[in-house]
Protein backbone atom coordinates (compact mmCIF):
# COMPACT_ATOMS: atom_id res chain seq x y z
CA UNK A 1 0.00 0.00 0.00
CA UNK A 2 1.22 3.57 -0.92
CA UNK A 3 2.28 5.41 2.16
CA UNK A 4 0.83 8.57 1.48
CA UNK A 5 -2.53 6.86 0.92
CA UNK A 6 -2.20 4.48 3.56
CA UNK A 7 -1.75 7.86 6.35
CA UNK A 8 -4.65 9.29 4.75
CA UNK A 9 -6.47 5.65 5.48
CA UNK A 10 -5.41 5.81 8.82
CA UNK A 11 -6.17 9.77 9.93
CA UNK A 12 -9.66 9.29 8.08
CA UNK A 13 -10.24 6.12 9.89
CA UNK A 14 -9.29 8.03 13.06
CA UNK A 15 -11.98 10.64 11.88
CA UNK A 16 -14.61 7.83 11.53
CA UNK A 17 -13.64 6.97 14.54
CA UNK A 18 -14.30 9.82 16.75
CA UNK A 19 -17.54 10.88 15.19
CA UNK A 20 -19.16 7.41 15.67
CA UNK A 21 -17.86 8.07 19.63
CA UNK A 22 -19.19 11.12 20.02
CA UNK A 23 -22.54 9.79 18.34
CA UNK A 24 -23.03 7.65 21.68
CA UNK A 25 -24.51 4.05 21.80
CA UNK A 26 -26.62 4.12 18.58
CA UNK A 27 -25.71 3.35 14.92
CA UNK A 28 -24.88 6.48 12.50
CA UNK A 29 -26.15 6.09 9.29
CA UNK A 30 -23.73 6.89 5.83
CA UNK A 31 -25.45 10.14 5.16
CA UNK A 32 -24.87 11.48 8.13
CA UNK A 33 -21.57 10.15 8.30
CA UNK A 34 -21.10 11.76 4.76
CA UNK A 35 -22.76 15.10 6.03
CA UNK A 36 -20.58 15.19 9.15
CA UNK A 37 -17.54 14.49 7.16
CA UNK A 38 -17.82 15.68 3.92
CA UNK A 39 -13.93 16.46 3.18
CA UNK A 40 -13.61 13.11 3.81
CA UNK A 41 -16.86 10.93 2.81
CA UNK A 42 -18.08 12.34 -0.46
CA UNK A 43 -21.38 10.49 -0.28
CA UNK A 44 -23.41 10.21 -3.96
CA UNK A 45 -26.36 11.50 -3.02
CA UNK A 46 -28.02 11.65 -6.38
CA UNK A 47 -26.95 8.60 -8.08
CA UNK A 48 -28.28 5.15 -8.64
CA UNK A 49 -25.01 3.79 -6.77
CA UNK A 50 -25.62 0.41 -4.63
CA UNK A 51 -23.54 1.89 -1.87
CA UNK A 52 -23.65 5.62 -0.77
CA UNK A 53 -19.52 5.80 0.07
CA UNK A 54 -17.67 2.59 0.06
CA UNK A 55 -14.73 4.71 1.63
CA UNK A 56 -16.51 4.95 4.26
CA UNK A 57 -16.42 0.50 4.68
CA UNK A 58 -12.44 0.98 3.87
CA UNK A 59 -11.94 2.96 6.67
CA UNK A 60 -14.07 0.81 8.75
CA UNK A 61 -12.38 -2.03 7.87
CA UNK A 62 -9.34 -0.73 8.69
CA UNK A 63 -10.31 -0.04 11.81
CA UNK A 64 -11.42 -3.49 12.50
CA UNK A 65 -7.94 -5.11 11.04
CA UNK A 66 -5.93 -2.47 13.36
CA UNK A 67 -7.70 -3.04 16.94
CA UNK A 68 -3.95 -2.29 18.54
CA UNK A 69 -4.46 0.72 17.48
CA UNK A 70 -7.66 1.94 17.29
CA UNK A 71 -9.05 -0.17 20.69
CA UNK A 72 -12.42 0.27 19.03
CA UNK A 73 -14.76 -2.20 16.64
CA UNK A 74 -17.05 -1.33 14.51
CA UNK A 75 -20.37 -2.91 13.89
CA UNK A 76 -23.00 -2.70 11.20
CA UNK A 77 -26.44 -3.49 11.15
CA UNK A 78 -28.61 -4.40 8.17
CA UNK A 79 -28.70 -1.39 6.78
CA UNK A 80 -25.58 -0.63 6.83
CA UNK A 81 -25.15 2.08 9.36
CA UNK A 82 -22.22 1.82 12.06
CA UNK A 83 -21.68 2.22 15.52
CA UNK A 84 -18.79 1.66 18.18
CA UNK A 85 -20.51 -1.68 20.06
CA UNK A 86 -20.90 -2.59 23.64
CA UNK A 87 -19.04 -5.92 24.70
CA UNK A 88 -22.44 -7.69 24.63
CA UNK A 89 -23.02 -6.34 21.21
CA UNK A 90 -19.35 -7.17 20.09
CA UNK A 91 -19.91 -10.64 21.18
CA UNK A 92 -23.01 -10.92 19.70
CA UNK A 93 -21.94 -9.22 16.33
CA UNK A 94 -18.63 -11.80 15.74
CA UNK A 95 -20.83 -14.60 16.84
CA UNK A 96 -23.27 -14.01 13.64
CA UNK A 97 -20.52 -12.92 11.60
CA UNK A 98 -18.29 -16.24 12.44
CA UNK A 99 -21.65 -18.11 11.93
CA UNK A 100 -22.07 -16.34 8.49
CA UNK A 101 -18.28 -16.96 7.53
CA UNK A 102 -18.36 -20.61 8.62
CA UNK A 103 -21.34 -21.35 6.00
CA UNK A 104 -19.31 -19.52 3.27
CA UNK A 105 -16.24 -21.39 3.91
CA UNK A 106 -18.21 -24.74 3.77
CA UNK A 107 -19.56 -23.57 -0.08
CA UNK A 108 -15.80 -22.72 -0.79
CA UNK A 109 -14.06 -26.05 1.05
CA UNK A 110 -16.76 -28.32 -1.15
CA UNK A 111 -15.71 -26.33 -4.50
CA UNK A 112 -12.31 -26.63 -3.55
CA UNK A 113 -12.57 -30.66 -3.13
CA UNK A 114 -14.39 -30.92 -6.12
CA UNK A 115 -12.18 -28.76 -7.96
CA UNK A 116 -9.45 -31.08 -6.65
CA UNK A 117 -10.88 -34.11 -7.62
CA UNK A 118 -11.72 -32.78 -11.25
CA UNK A 119 -8.18 -31.84 -11.67
CA UNK A 120 -5.71 -31.52 -9.25
CA UNK A 121 -2.94 -29.95 -12.07
CA UNK A 122 -5.05 -26.99 -12.91
CA UNK A 123 -6.04 -26.32 -8.49
CA UNK A 124 -2.46 -26.15 -8.29
CA UNK A 125 -2.31 -23.86 -11.31
CA UNK A 126 -4.67 -21.65 -10.22
CA UNK A 127 -3.96 -21.34 -6.57
CA UNK A 128 0.04 -22.01 -6.81
CA UNK A 129 0.04 -23.55 -4.12
CA UNK A 130 -0.74 -27.56 -2.74
CA UNK A 131 -4.50 -28.45 -1.37
CA UNK A 132 -3.51 -27.95 2.15
CA UNK A 133 -1.66 -24.72 2.20
CA UNK A 134 -4.69 -22.86 0.59
CA UNK A 135 -6.83 -24.16 3.22
CA UNK A 136 -4.21 -23.63 5.71
CA UNK A 137 -3.56 -20.02 4.04
CA UNK A 138 -7.46 -19.59 4.26
CA UNK A 139 -8.68 -20.51 7.67
CA UNK A 140 -4.91 -18.14 8.94
CA UNK A 141 -3.82 -21.01 10.64
CA UNK A 142 0.02 -20.98 9.45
Amino acid sequence: MDKNYEEKLKNDSHELLNLLLNCGNRFVSKEEICVCLPKIFAGKFYTESHDLCSYIWTCKNYINNNFDEFNYLVITNKKGELKIPTESEAKEFVKHEFEIKCKQMKRVWNKIRALKQIDQAYFEEITGKQFGEVVLKWTHFN
